[in-house]
């Protein structure tokens, strides 16, 4: 199945396929995050905003997250949820062409790096969308394993949408020219965050 075409045919149930993910879970993730009052952050591949009732409160009314999506119907999914909170502006923009109207101090891509065809090039452009010091965040609220074994099942280009090791991931990012990567994963969480210098 065509990537795109998959994510717009499920932005209306996506908030049933992801109903498991609870506020203890999301917590656990913001913690480790570290977002702060009146940050700027890029939640790239928002989906139908799984974090943006969290990130905005995290933020407060001086931050801005930018939620963005490559599928409008997933994006209109979030802006009908969200599209009421002041500190939220979605953005329908491939990863690949990241144009935010400033630099970010963070980047999240929770649930969505496996789907970069090219991840390299996507680690890129966030760097470039990052405000040096700038922190770029990695993650799934479930295991590799889990995720890697639900795309195989639904095939076509998902199938190839594979979430690597951290080893290979802690490559990637320092390629690009991340540091300080600090990562981590279990049965439940596979979490990273790189730090641009």
């Amino acid at each position: 199945m065509d990537r795109f075409v998959f994510f717009e045919e499920q932005a209306k149930w996506w908030d049933e396929v992801i109903s498991d993910v609870g506020d203890e879970k999301i917590s656990m993730l913001l913690e480790n995050m570290s977002v702060f009052k009146g940050d700027k952050i890029a939640d790239i591949g928002t989906g139908t905003g799984l974090l943006i009732p969290y990130l905005s409160k995290a933020i407060g009314s001086s931050g801005m997250v930018y939620a963005l999506d490559f599928s409008p119907a997933m994006l209109r999914e979030a802006k009908n949820k969200f599209g009421y909170l002041k500190n939220i502006s979605f953005i329908c923009v491939d990863v690949m062409k990241v144009t935010l109207p400033c630099l970010v101090d963070m980047a999240i891509c929770n649930g969505c790096f496996p789907h970069f065809p090219d991840k390299i090039g996507a680690l890129k452009a966030i760097f470039d969308a990052l405000l040096p010091g700038g922190i770029l965040v990695i993650s799934h609220l479930s295991s590799r394993e889990e995720i890697n074994q639900k795309h195989l099942e639904i095939g076509g280009e998902i199938a190839r949408d594979l979430i690597p090791k951290l080893s290979e991931l802690e490559i990637m990012l320092r390629q690009v020219g991340f540091e300080s990567v600090v990562m981590f994963e279990d049965e439940d969480v596979y979490f990273s965050k790189a730090v641009k210098p």
